[in-house]
């Protein structure tokens, strides 16, 4: 039996609001650098439909498809 069956249904709703909310992460910040170079300047879409002035950085996030086996803290 998985872990999340054993946990029941708020941990399968817990993962589903997990993917969630990294999808909204790349959808609202992390695709709109894609292809710029860090210091490039970006327009962002808010929650409130408005637009923000943003700098792109180089960032390193971590692939939820590879599970080292470590706990994060």
């Amino acid at each position: 039996m998985s872990m999340t069956a054993l946990a029941g249904p708020r941990a399968s709703s817990l993962s589903s609001t997990v993917q969630q909310v990294r999808e909204a992460v790349n959808t609202h910040n992390i695709a709109p650098c894609r292809g710029k170079k860090e210091g490039d300047k970006v327009t962002l879409s808010t929650r409130g439909g408005g637009t923000a002035q943003a700098t792109c950085t180089l960032t390193a996030i971590r692939d939820p498809a590879q599970n080292s086996g470590v706990t994060p803290r």
